[in-house]
């Protein structure tokens, strides 16, 4: 019903989202919006490495996630452009899945739109048997604790380690993670002297009694990826059992300040193929 005297005004528009057009649904756009989509749910605490901002807005920027695939801001910016190149390398599509988080379904869709393709499947180390014992003492230990192999393949890890290392939802191999991934280099302190190097020396001194394909394939990726490891493969080689106990230190999400730790490294007599790895956090600030 109208009052007398007054006028009838339409209802006011909604101003909710805009509505959805078929042209919206192209792949081209699809890529466009789904790339920046899983970019801006990423928290920056959670990335180990990326410098600190006060208040709510915790986003990542294109050039940061650029920086941690290890390409160009151009190149990973064509994915949020909606370029769409049958070119892209399953390297550069499996890092950006990586860093951006992806789980198996939205990789697969990110192959498909980006290139035309379906996702390499997945190269997980086939599972070994650690004993029930040995996870609790890992899950109890209130440290960063995983167990690995002597290729670097992590089976079995606990809580702090998951929150240390996100890396550990899709890459299970620590070698590779520590010297292959960009994303590695920004997170540790020393990444070349003090992390890299020394995991390519137990690798190398693993190999004549435990080395296999895989392993191997592993050592090379390693040590191609680092500078110095490749430039003294065979004029200063290096061999060791076990890391040293010097203070090594890393980046921690949600944690402004580097962290110093301790390694320390103990066999299983029972499994001489496994090593439980733990972290032990020391009260000194780390240099540069």
């Amino acid at each position: 019903m109208t009052l007398k005297g007054t006028r009838h005004r339409p209802a006011a528009r909604s101003r909710g989202p805009s509505r959805l057009s078929t042209r919206a649904l192209g792949a081209s756009a699809e890529l466009r919006t789904l790339t920046r989509g899983w970019r801006l749910r990423l928290d920056r605490r959670t990335v180990p490495g990326l410098p600190q901002r006060e208040g709510k807005r915790q986003r990542v920027s294109q050039a940061e996630v650029a920086s941690l695939v290890g390409v160009s801001l151009t190149w990973y910016g064509g994915l949020e452009r909606g370029e769409i190149n049958p070119g892209y390398s399953d390297a550069f599509l499996d890092a950006v899945a990586d860093v951006l988080r992806l789980d198996c379904h939205e990789r697969n869709v990110l192959y498909q739109l980006a290139a035309g393709r379906d996702a390499v499947p997945s190269q997980r180390p086939p599972a070994l048997e650690v004993d029930e014992t040995v996870q609790r003492i890992i899950d109890q230990s209130g440290v960063p604790a995983w167990c690995q192999t002597p290729a670097g393949d992590v089976v079995a890890w606990n809580a702090e380690a998951a929150r240390w290392f996100p890396h550990l939802s899709y890459e299970r191999n620590m070698v590779r993670w520590i010297c292959v991934y960009p994303e590695a280099q920004t997170k540790l302190l020393a990444w070349e002297t003090d992390w890299a190097m020394p995991m390519i020396a137990q690798v190398r001194a693993a190999l004549p009694r435990w080395g296999s394909d895989p392993m191997k394939d592993v050592l090379a990726e390693a040590v191609n990826a680092v500078p110095a490891a490749r430039a003294g493969w065979r004029r200063t080689p290096c061999i060791i059992d076990h890391l040293d106990d010097r203070p090594r230190g890393l980046h921690v999400p949600f944690q402004q300040e580097p962290v110093v730790v301790q390694v320390i490294v103990m066999d299983l007599p029972q499994n001489p193929r496994i090593r439980v790895m733990q972290l032990l956090p020391q009260e000194q600030q780390p240099s540069a």
